[in-house]
């Protein structure tokens, strides 16, 4: 057990990080840990926060743990709670007509989950905004095909309807 101590120790970097007393190993530091700084960050409405929480987050919690069932929960939560808060910036972008940061900040998005179809119609939306519908065609063709070849389905009718409003 000592050996062990004494190597978590030098991992850390600091010999007085972890005691060893009555039994029990315990941290005598605080830690800061990058899923619950990015949660803090999600709650609230200061854009440079959300910013902030979002850039933090690098995919789903501990998934080099795999799909252990303790993990399912807090992994999904956290990941739902990245969906929100990305939904929530774009919001407020889009009000502020904030047009090629919500392009920017929805691509960021689908690499986190590009099976979320808002994240999608969101720059679609944006690059007609900007007059430019060959952009917003080839992300809704993006679209298409990605949710045709990993869900066997079409768009829905409401990304659709947004495809044929660029088209009238």
């Amino acid at each position: 057990m000592i050996t062990t101590l004494q190597r978590l120790r030098r991992l850390l970097g600091d010999t007085d990080a972890v005691a060893f007393e009555n039994g029990r190993l315990s941290l005598h530091h605080e830690l800061w840990v990058d899923a619950q700084a990015v949660e803090a960050g999600l709650h609230g409405d200061d854009p440079r926060l959300l910013e902030r929480a979002l850039g933090l987050y690098h995919g789903p919690f501990l998934v080099e743990e795999g799909e252990a069932s303790w993990l399912l929960a807090p992994r999904d939560r956290l990941h739902d709670a990245v969906l929100q808060g990305y939904q929530c910036l774009g919001a407020q972008w889009r009000s502020q007509g904030r047009w090629e940061a919500l392009i920017t900040l929805y691509h960021r998005a689908l690499a986190v989950d590009d099976l979320h179809e808002p994240f999608y119609r969101e720059p679609i939306r944006a690059h007609a905004r900007l007059g430019r519908t060959t952009e917003a065609l080839r992300l809704y063709h993006r679209c298409r095909r990605r949710f045709q070849a990993e869900l066997g389905v079409s768009p829905s009718p409401a990304t659709q309807a947004l495809l044929a409003e660029l088209l009238s």
